[in-house]
């Protein structure tokens, strides 16, 4: 069967389940984290980003409220749900969180370096 083919249930802001008050009036899309929305089916997540500095890495956000959970922390979830259903698949879509906001601390090649320095460093 080809992709194209399937229904694939998706979230958007994926995990603005985490965000707090008073930006989680506007903010939060989601109720359940990333494990329940796994359980319930969900295999697109949207995931967005902004770099916190050193100390924090990437950091997930919905326009300028933090989701209070890292990239680090949804590859782990994620990677731990299809190590244990080698016949699942996740699709991810993620872009900066700044975007929206306009604020940006760090260049495009930057903010792709440490993105993908996070994500091969934790898979590796």
């Amino acid at each position: 069967m080809k992709l194209s083919e399937t229904k694939i249930l998706g979230t958007h802001d994926s995990t603005s389940y985490g965000t707090h008050f008073p930006l989680s009036i506007f903010a939060k899309c989601q109720d359940v984290n990333l494990e329940e929305q796994l359980k319930l089916g969900v295999r697109y997540f949207d995931i967005r980003l902004n770099y916190d500095g050193i100390k924090n890495g990437m950091q997930c956000y919905h326009g300028i409220a933090k989701c209070n959970i890292s990239w680090v922390e949804v590859i782990s979830i994620l990677k731990k749900f299809i190590d244990s259903n080698k016949n699942e698949f996740v699709l991810l879509r993620v872009y900066r969180a700044d975007d929206q906001t306009g604020k940006r601390n760090i260049t495009n090649e930057d903010w792709e370096y440490k993105f993908k320095n996070e994500l091969f460093d934790y898979i590796n």
